[in-house]
């Protein structure tokens, strides 16, 4: 993700506006909405009180290490980071019904908001159950980056 959507995501996160964050960070909202849309970039002492404020090193941190431990907190104070991950797996079927259904409406919003949620979803599964879900994708990878097979109707058919 570049800087400026990350910035961007997770100012958004935090529920800020632009101009609550340019008085934050002592900066114009102007400044802010460059930065966003990738017109200007923060200087360096910028950068420093964006990782302070948002917690986001615009130098390098991907916003997904950025958002995953809030994600994660979010599931501690909810007390749901005990459960079984029985009802993350009936959550995760109802976000993917909501991302099928916008792929058939052609609605990108609720595309991109089910996506989202079925990442959250997979998250709060992960920490219930006491998995990584980095390692996971991680091992995914692992076993499909050498793998063969076909293209058929778009989807990829692994050989037997």
């Amino acid at each position: 993700m570049s800087f400026g959507k990350a910035i961007k995501a997770a100012r958004k996160a935090k529920g800020m506006s632009q101009l609550e964050l340019a008085l934050e960070l002592g900066t114009s909202q102007m400044s802010v909405c460059n930065w966003e849309t990738e017109k200007a970039r923060p200087n360096v002492t910028y950068t420093k009180i964006i990782k302070d404020v948002l917690g986001v090193d615009v130098m390098g941190d991907s916003l997904f290490n950025t958002l995953k431990p809030l994600v994660e907190q979010w599931f501690v104070d909810r007390g749901l980071d005990k459960r079984d991950g029985s009802g993350q797996l009936e959550k995760l079927q109802e976000e993917v019904d909501e991302l099928k259904q916008a792929y058939i409406e052609v609605n990108r919003d609720e595309e991109i908001d089910a996506v989202g949620d079925i990442l959250v979803v997979l998250i709060g599964y992960c920490l219930q159950r006491g998995l990584d879900i980095e390692e996971c994708l991680s091992v995914a990878y692992n076993v499909i980056k050498n793998r063969t097979g076909q293209v058929v109707n778009g989807v990829f058919v692994k050989d037997e």
